[in-house]
């Protein structure tokens, strides 16, 4: 197999989220490196939320989390109601032929309009996104754009002796997420991720409303479970435990009424992958077009796996909001 071989979608990536295999991070970190160039751009929608997942998980520094969270919903959303394709260019005369799920339920990846459904690509033209017609509207993008939230951010996952939590935030997200009726072993949390402090608190369970509150734009999801019956959960306290790479790790007996408060793990505050970077995670800009994928914000996200590219080899504008006025000695791009 030579060099210029692609992978359509997510695979070695899984086996970090969600299957979880225990391996060294150095591993896992070059993984994602090396297929984050090896999956194809025009892929489905589900692929960025994976990276973005595990990214969240494993990243030391920077706010690449982001950047995967935004390749993996905005390049595939479709007019006029923001459904998500299965793929980036939904014309299979340039997508190799193939035609991408439309609704795309796994990963939500690409919203398209006029529903707010999401396709399986960013591009649903099948004259240039190699001869795919795209699923749509794609739910496995769906799917995959809410894990971002749900295991993402949260780094919930499922153990079976202990609700497991590594909470962090992106700096792009000010006002942080709260997430509503997380349901584990029959109980119930609410969770509020902020910049500073994560809030995790036992409810009595009710199981008939799920909803999702996205602080960066303050919109509410709500998803009705039907009228079903009362679900109280159990009366015993329930162990909360906190790994990971969080700040204040442990095990946590939570009763129905109480709440646990604990820091927000910042890898965006943890130094620079360059020493002295400026620019890394700051506001970032451009008026020039972008080929889908590849946001201005990876261009100082401080990951070398993402990549800011303009639609043309024209001459191209960045502009990098520092927050102050800095001396600077050095230039490297």
């Amino acid at each position: 197999m030579d060099g210029t071989w692609t992978v359509k979608q997510a695979s070695v990536t899984l086996i970090t989220y969600p299957l979880g295999w225990n391996m060294n991070e150095r591993q896992a970190q070059n993984d994602m490196t090396y297929y984050s160039a090896k999956n194809s751009p025009d892929g489905p929608a589900m692929t960025w939320s994976m990276f973005a997942i595990n990214e969240a998980q494993l990243q030391e520094q920077g706010c690449a989390a982001y950047t995967y969270l935004q390749r993996g919903s905005y390049p595939y959303i479709r007019a006029p109601f923001f459904q998500l394709s299965e793929q980036v260019s939904d014309d299979w005369h340039t997508n190799q032929g193939t035609h991408p799920a439309f609704p795309f339920l796994t990963g939500y990846g690409g919203i398209r309009a006029p529903f707010f459904q999401l396709s399986e690509q960013v591009s649903d033209d099948w004259h240039t996104n190699q001869g795919t017609h795209p699923a749509f509207p794609f739910l496995t993008g769906y799917g995959g754009y809410l894990q971002v939230l749900t295991h993402g951010f949260t780094g919930f996952r499922a153990q079976e002796d202990a609700f497991f939590m590594d909470p962090m935030m992106v700096p792009q997200i000010p006002e942080g997420i709260k997430i509503k009726g997380l349901k584990y072993q029959g109980s119930v949390f609410d969770i509020k991720i902020g910049l500073e402090n994560s809030t995790i608190t036992r409810k009595r369970g009710s199981g008939s409303v799920f909803d999702i509150e996205i602080g960066l734009e303050n919109s509410t999801i709500t998803r009705k479970r039907g009228s079903g019956a009362s679900v109280p959960g159990t009366l015993s306290p329930i162990i909360v435990r906190i790994g990971g790479k969080a700040y204040k790790q442990g095990d946590y007996p939570l009763a129905i009424g109480e709440s646990l408060t604990l820091p927000t793990r910042r890898p965006d505050l943890n130094g620079t992958v360059i020493a002295g970077n400026l620019a890394q995670c700051r506001p970032i800009s451009s008026e020039d077009k972008w080929v889908p994928g590849s946001i201005p914000q990876a261009a100082v996200d401080g990951s070398n796996a993402t990549t800011w590219q303009p639609l043309t080899p024209q001459l191209a504008f960045l502009t990098i909001d520092l927050g102050k006025p800095c001396s600077m000695s050095t230039d490297i791009i």
